[in-house]
């Protein structure tokens, strides 16, 4: 799940939609009309590969997209939640959500930390903070917090 536009790039995400279901995959964005459809470059060499990303609509995902008929069907359906990285920086309420209910219905829930904005989330005792609320004050406003307590069935 993710967020998109009605403009711009929202047509070819569109077609992208309907191949990804002709393969199986449930795809389910919340739309934004205020914001442009994200776009994403990707750079192969060889076996390496580099992806850059403008998130834009992808930036605006509510956990209130999470309760949607549509939504809630997928989320009750599968087995496996997979979370990408960059949900710490949009949505903790989204993560903690599907986390919750991973837990409480004995699903699998995991997470890619490999995004470069991850690097700024550090392992703080029971939770996942931003590494710059150790820092003294003034040096930036951090206001995401993960907590895990409580997701435990």
């Amino acid at each position: 799940m993710s967020d998109e536009s009605k403009q711009d790039f929202s047509e070819m995400l569109e077609a992208a939609k309907e191949a990804a279901k002709k393969d199986g995959v449930n795809v389910c964005y919340m739309k934004n009309a205020n914001m442009p459809t994200g776009t994403c470059a990707v750079l192969i060499n060889s076996s390496e590969r580099s992806l850059v990303a403008n998130l834009a609509a992808a930036n605006t995902f509510s956990v209130d997209h999470l309760a949607t008929p549509e939504a809630r069907a997928i989320i009750d359906a599968a087995g496996i939640y997979y979370v990408t990285g960059f949900f710490l920086t949009v949505s903790v309420d989204s993560i903690l959500t599907l986390a919750k209910d991973a837990c409480e219905n004995n699903k699998i829930f995991s997470m890619n930390l490999s995004k470069s904005s991850s690097r700024d989330f550090q392992p703080a005792g029971d939770s996942v903070e931003p590494a710059h609320r150790r820092r003294k004050p003034g040096r930036g406003a951090g206001r995401w917090r993960l907590e895990h307590r409580g997701l435990r069935g």
